[in-house]
């Protein structure tokens, strides 16, 4: 280390100039890095929602129903005309309503009323969508289409929002985050110049990890959302460190450049231990089956290393090039001594220990929180939350599933459909056997409709279920159906969007354990070996 720091301290011009095309390159690539914003892609390759996917996308064109459309005040001629006009909207894959289960050349006052009451009621239009990404774009024309008293409710708008939050929501973050940080920093530091110096440095090891996210093929929308923040707030200590250990030498007499190789010596053990506890507790995630682990965990592990690489190298050329202007911004310390409390903790040491009895209960305690596992929440006032109002006081809260069989068991594919419309909660379904012999004959049916109930190889069932998409009646509500549906057929496949939130809730529970056995563990091995 003396070596290294001998280095840093004679080419502190080489290493600012270094450090400003990095980051400038960091800036630029972070723009090229694909953002995944849907967190269904995350599930194991062998959780049984991600094996329906990959059945579903081999065999069908349409993916499940994910949007409910409002659309008040239309006659059928209208209504017709807006079908046209979402279906034609950008990564819209399929529109159903009416039309596709009743011949609207026939007289209206024929029709099934229970069917007619799903579709066209009092005047309003309710069309079920299959909406694919880009979901900005597609929520955003669709939006202008229904017009304003029209609502959208449904995963398309929960992965737009997701996708919106990342380009506003942490630039709002950010703007009250570091103001923060450098009021916090001029506390603890004796130059207002410090700070910035300070904030400078991790800011480049963040430009820096954000740049080589693109070895990835992508990152979730989660990462590039928490990234920078938790680089920011868990790595700025290690420059604290290194300063306050430069102040120290300045204030024993030393020269400038003799103090910043000192404090470069002796501060680099304990700033390896700290950074090395964080990367081993990030790079635990890497472990977890769910995959968002492995996405976040590699991504935060990187940024703590750059962090370390910023701080050893970065900090000490900025502040031995502008050490006058700290001087000449030097201000008094603002923070009381610590004294009476070192005093206060070492009179009741025998009392915090007392504690570790407690320990457990917490542990407990934790054990029993409830989890957020979809994306589905919107800020109050906004369209997207007037929409899903509109919409479940109209509808109520449905959901749409879908149930692929094998092919060519049409009484053994009956007998279910039977049992299944009368688990609890369901509300209805759509199958070849529903609507053919239910409704109407083949020959008048949409090719499109038929094309999504039957595959070369697969007979699909889309059922729909009341309540929201995740939750303990939900996820019992998935349990049911997968039961139902395996006795009949052990190689079935279900899919939806709470199907999904189940599979998420059950990969993350067990992978929980691991991942803190595996954090805590590491952890220690690094304060074994820091402290011998």
């Amino acid at each position: 280390m003396k070596k290294v720091a001998h280095f840093i301290v004679g080419h502190k011009a080489l290493i600012i100039i270094l450090f400003i095309i990095l980051s400038i390159s960091g800036i630029i690539a972070q723009f090229f890095v694909p953002i995944n914003y849907n967190l269904a892609d995350y599930i194991p390759d062998s959780a049984p929602s991600t094996l329906a996917m990959e059945v579903m996308e081999e065999e069908f064109d349409q993916a499940v129903p994910n949007l409910r459309v409002y659309i008040p005040g239309v006659d059928l001629l209208e209504a017709k005309e807006f079908k046209e006009k979402l279906a034609a909207v950008p990564y819209v894959k399929q529109v159903l309503w009416l039309d596709d289960f009743y011949d609207l050349r026939e007289p209206i006052e024929l029709a099934n009323q229970e069917l007619l009451d799903a579709y066209y009621n009092d005047g309003a239009l309710y069309m079920v969508v299959t909406g694919l990404e880009d979901t900005k774009l597609t929520l955003t024309t669709m939006q202008e289409t229904i017009g304003e008293d029209g609502a959208i409710e449904g995963q398309v708008v929960d992965l737009a929002k997701a996708q919106s939050s990342v380009d506003s929501e942490m630039f709002t973050i950010m703007v009250f985050m570091i103001p923060l940080g450098m009021i916090i920093l001029s506390i603890a530091t004796t130059s207002w110049l410090e700070p910035v110096l300070l904030v400078l440095t991790i800011g480049a090891g963040v430009f820096l990890n954000m740049g080589t996210n693109f070895i990835f093929d992508e990152i979730s929308f989660i990462t590039a959302a928490v990234s920078a923040v938790l680089q920011l707030a868990v790595s700025m200590d290690y420059a604290v460190f290194l300063l306050h250990r430069f102040g120290s030498y300045r204030q024993e007499g030393h020269e400038i450049e003799e103090a910043m190789e000192m404090a470069i010596v002796k501060s680099s053990t304990a700033i390896l231990a700290s950074a090395s506890t964080t990367v081993l507790g990030f790079l635990a995630l890497v472990f977890m089956q769910f995959k968002l682990g492995p996405d976040l965990g590699l991504a935060l592990a990187k940024g703590v290393i750059f962090s370390f690489i910023s701080v050893l190298f970065l900090l000490p050329a900025l502040v031995l090039s502008l050490d006058k202007w700290i001087e000449k911004t030097s201000h008094r310390h603002f923070l009381p001594s610590f004294k009476s409390v070192g005093i206060l903790v070492k009179s009741m040491r025998y009392v915090v220990l007392v504690l570790i009895i407690v320990a457990p209960f917490f542990y407990v305690a934790q054990r029993n929180n409830d989890f957020i596992y979809g994306n589905a929440d919107y800020d109050k006032g906004s369209r997207e939350q007037r929409d899903k109002e509109t919409i479940l006081d109209k509808f109520g809260d449905e959901l749409s599933l879908a149930i692929m069989v094998p092919r060519g068991q049409m009484g053994k594919e009956k007998s279910m459909e039977e049992e299944l419309k009368d688990i609890p909660g369901v509300l209805g379904l759509m199958s070849y056997n529903e609507t053919v012999g239910g409704l109407m004959p083949s020959d008048l049916l949409d090719a499109e409709v038929i094309e999504s109930l039957l595959s070369e190889n697969y007979s699909r069932i889309i059922l729909t279920v009341r309540g929201p998409k995740e939750g303990d009646a939900p996820f019992e509500l998935v349990e049911n159906i997968r039961e139902t549906v395996y006795s009949y057929y052990p190689d079935g496949h279900i899919l939806g969007e709470s199907v999904v939130n189940y599979d998420m809730k059950t990969t993350i529970e067990k992978d929980n354990a691991i991942v803190n056995g595996l954090a805590i563990v590491s952890v220690g091995l690094v304060l074994l070996i820091s402290f011998r």
